[in-house]
This record gives C-alpha cells, sequence and structure tokens, in this order.
C-alpha cells in the first residue's frame, strides 16, 4: 500500500536560502548557509508554539529563543510573515525560510 503525500511546496524566491531542511512531520524549510537543519527545526517548532494553527492573532512578526543543538545556545529569532510565507532572522546571521497554512 502507498501513503499519499501532499506535494511540497516551491522553494523560496532568490538564492539566500540553499539548505533544503525536511521537518520531522514533512514540513518544508529553507535554510541559509549560516543556519543547520536541526536550528531551523527549531525555529519552526518555536514559530509554531508561539502562532498554534488556527489562532486569531493577526499579527505579522514574532520574536522567540530558539535552541541550537549544534552550538548548544539560545538565540533569539525575529519572524516575519508575507502572505502565506515566513522568515526569520536572528543568532548569528540565521535565516530559515518556511510557508504556513
Amino acid at each position: 500500500m502507498h501513503q499519499i503525500h501532499p506535494p511540497r511546496r516551491h522553494s523560496p524566491p532568490g538564492g539566500e536560502f540553499t539548505t533544503d531542511c525536511l521537518s520531522s512531520t514533512g514540513d518544508a524549510i529553507w535554510a541559509n548557509s549560516h543556519t543547520s537543519c536541526p536550528f531551523a527545526q527549531n525555529v519552526l517548532e518555536q514559530y509554531e508554539l508561539a502562532n498554534p494553527k488556527g489562532a486569531a492573532s493577526g499579527a505579522d512578526s514574532w520574536v522567540f529563543e530558539a535552541w541550537s543543538p549544534v552550538t548548544n545556545q539560545n538565540y533569539t529569532m525575529t519572524c516575519l510573515r508575507e502572505g502565506d510565507a515566513v522568515i526569520c532572522r536572528g543568532g548569528n546571521d540565521a535565516a530559515v525560510f518556511f510557508y504556513i497554512e
């Protein structure tokens, strides 16, 4: 029996986000060259905690801490939503891109 998975979204525009990091839940996440995939995945998880799906917060930006398993440190990340895309920046020039539903 085959499982049917929803199609992955296209990669982000521009050339900044060069690393494709798939989350454990199948979400597509992209990171820049200064960002590890484990950290990018933690950024997405923290974003989802700060903005639970279905929450009617109306916010377009969020600031939170995300832990890096590579450096064993927390970093402050600022995320901005534009349409169905979110870009988070912070730490040591880290940048993470993902789509939201």
